[in-house]
């Protein structure tokens, strides 16, 4: 199936600089707030923002369980938003699921999905991508909503799992520099 058959994929709005203040409501998410470490959003740097404009908060403000994906320089990243009073900026893809979003995450998280989006950029030294390339993506998955939901579980336990493990594996080595 085409990724736009399960997703409704949008962007953000091109916000002016200007506007920008430390103490503003909303954070907003640029393609930066989406690294590779991390399968959330990264809410500890960018700039923030007072919007009041309810027709533009009503499309761009960003809903717990969207996905996001980097559209500019290393194209095809993915995070959950897991955050509120975040809002969309433009170039960073929006993928809200049609049925069940852990499965949707996790399913662009196998590494076909972004080695398809880099190979498919284009652009001299950063490199893009479209939302129609993004809706275009096609790949086998379960046409079943009750399976992609298992499946998505099952992964999002297998994650926890390894976070847990990591933090573990942290705490030992930081004892270790101790002694």
């Amino acid at each position: 199936r085409k990724l736009g058959e399960v997703a409704t994929v949008t962007t953000g709005y091109p916000f002016d600089s200007n506007d920008f203040n430390d103490g503003g409501e909303y954070l907003v998410i640029t393609n930066g707030n989406i690294q590779n470490y991390s399968p959330t959003v990264d809410s500890s740097l960018g700039n923030r923002i007072n919007f009041s404009n309810n027709a533009i908060l009503s499309e761009y403000v960003l809903n717990p369980n969207d996905i996001l994906v980097t559209m500019d320089g290393t194209v095809g990243r993915t995070a959950k938003v897991v955050e509120e009073n975040q809002i969309l900026a433009q170039r960073v893809g929006r993928l809200t699921a049609k049925s069940d979003p852990e499965f949707l995450y996790q399913f662009l998280n196998t590494g076909e999905f972004f080695k398809k989006m880099t190979l498919i950029s284009h652009g001299g030294t950063i490199k893009h991508i479209s939302l129609s390339e993004i809706s275009g993506y096609i790949s086998f998955m379960p046409s079943s909503n009750e399976e992609q939901t298992q499946i998505g579980t099952f992964f999002s336990h297998l994650d926890n799992l390894i976070t847990h493990h990591q933090r573990k594996l942290q705490k030992l080595q930081d004892i270790k520099k101790a002694y």
